[in-house]
């Protein structure tokens, strides 16, 4: 049985370059680790005068999709180091 899973090469990070022609992907610098978001959702306790049995009653909240990292070893000379200290500033 074969399977689908990927190793974590090959990653890149890009931006993409809306002032190119055509608009394009471009890679800004070489990824060193990417740190998954954690997925989280609140629960809202939504317990009131009537709720059965007297337990406290909890209904789904709003989705967090968290936060990625992504540690790089940054490129000076390449061409899309414009555009990364335009977003930095």
């Amino acid at each position: 049985m074969t399977t689908n899973v990927k190793v974590g090469r090959g990653n890149l990070f890009q931006m993409f370059d809306t002032n190119a022609s055509p608009e394009a992907w471009v890679t800004v610098a070489e990824v060193k680790n990417i740190t998954p978001p954690a997925y989280a959702r609140d629960a809202q306790e939504a317990t009131h005068t009537e709720s059965p049995d007297g337990y406290r009653e909890f209904v789904s909240g709003l989705r967090d999709a968290g936060e990625i990292s992504v540690e790089l070893n940054f490129v000076p000379d390449s061409d899309t180091t414009d555009m990364v200290f335009c977003i930095i500033r």
